[in-house]
């Protein structure tokens, strides 16, 4: 993936859950992009325990744009280049889509929850568990 080999990469921002639990701190999250709006983000309880918390992307993130919320190999290619977008300059209530390329599972979000809205995107995490997701905006 060109955006892993040599896109920009920026550590994401963890926090505790509502409960202020001490696990959280076992949770590493990174996040990259390339110009062309292709991201992934990479979530990994580095612990032995289970752990849980919030994960907040940075608003600089790219992120491009898919016409159906479904996973990159069923071909719903992301649009023209123009579409590229900063996750911190698109509305509160758009929609992004995280596909989980480990587990082939797909999820959507308000943009709002990934920048931090309610302490971000809440992960509830079993021992040395990694969640790999491909980035994308819904149209």
């Amino acid at each position: 993936r060109p955006e892993v080999r040599d896109g920009a990469w920026v550590q994401c921002q963890t926090s505790p859950s509502m409960d202020q639990n001490p696990s959280w701190m076992n949770m590493v999250a990174h996040c990259c992009w390339d110009e062309a709006g292709r991201a992934v983000m990479v979530v990994v309880n580095f612990g032995g325990d289970h752990s849980n918390g919030h994960v907040v992307l940075p608003p600089q993130v790219k992120l491009g744009t898919r016409s159906c919320p479904v996973p990159p190999t069923m071909n719903f290619t992301r649009t023209d280049d123009d579409a590229v977008k900063e996750l911190g300059t698109v509305g509160a209530d758009a929609r992004a889509v995280l596909w989980d390329v480990w587990s082939d599972t797909l999820y959507t979000r308000e943009t709002a929850e990934l920048l931090g809205q309610h302490g971000g995107m809440w992960f509830d995490m079993k021992p040395w568990q990694a969640h790999v997701f491909d980035l994308s905006l819904l149209e």
